[in-house]
Parts: structure tokens; C-alpha cells; sequence
């Protein structure tokens, strides 16, 4: 798949919504992990495995969300986080225990409303060097 077809499809799939609450992002990468990522549903060896996670980085659990992210990353899967500000600062500690490399896995965000070309731009340009 070329990158520009990947970005147009990311831009599509991406929906952002403030959670009224505290996210559970341990559970939300355990799922990723077990059902998404499976020869079920079409991952092959071989080919990139890449979740992105969009957060405030204020999950009901840090240390539940590293330890998912941890044991997602284990089975293969590259993490990119995307940090966006909901009504606060992110708790950027939280989203570098879930990217898979602080350095070049994070981007972050001004604000959730109207970003999805954002996001998928910024994605494009690193997963697609």
C-alpha cells in the first residue's frame, strides 16, 4: 500500500472523542492485542503490526496501561501514541510508557477537535520515511 492511500484511509478512520471519564487504556491495548492483531483477522508475519493509540495520557491506570502496552509490544506490535490536550495538560509520563519509542512514537496535539488530517498527516510523515 502506498503512503498516500494509507494517510487517506487513517484520515477516515480516525475518530476523536473526549471520554467523560478516565479512559481504560489497558483495556483498550489488551483488546489491540488479542482480537485485533490475530491470523484471524488478517495479520501475517512479516508485515508491520502498528497500533495508534489517541490520548490524554489520564487512563484509570497508568501502570495497567504500561504493562498492556508492554505485553503488546512483546507480541510484535509497534505503538505510536498521539497525546492531545482534553481539557488539561496530557500526562506525557503515561504516553511514554505506551509509545514503543518516546523519541519518534509520540506526536502531540493542541487540541482533539477537527485533527484527524492532522494526526494522519503527522503519521504519514513517520510511519512512511
Amino acid at each position: 500500500m502506498n503512503c498516500l492511500l494509507f494517510c487517506l484511509q487513517l484520515q477516515n478512520a480516525i475518530v476523536l472523542q473526549r471520554p467523560e471519564s478516565y479512559a481504560n487504556t489497558a483495556l483498550a491495548l489488551t483488546a489491540t492485542r488479542q482480537q485485533v492483531f490475530t491470523t484471524a483477522r488478517g495479520a501475517r508475519t512479516g508485515v508491520p503490526h502498528i497500533a495508534i493509540v489517541v490520548t490524554s495520557g489520564r487512563s484509570v491506570s497508568t501502570s495497567q496501561a504500561a504493562a498492556a502496552a508492554a505485553a503488546a509490544r512483546r507480541s510484535g506490535i509497534e505503538i505510536y501514541a498521539v497525546a492531545y490536550i482534553s481539557g488539561g495538560t496530557p500526562n506525557m509520563r503515561e504516553i511514554e510508557l505506551i509509545a514503543t519509542n518516546a523519541t519518534n512514537h509520540i506526536l502531540t496535539l493542541g487540541d482533539a477537535r477537527g485533527t484527524p488530517a492532522v494526526v494522519s498527516t503527522a503519521l504519514l510523515d513517520s510511519l512512511c520515511q
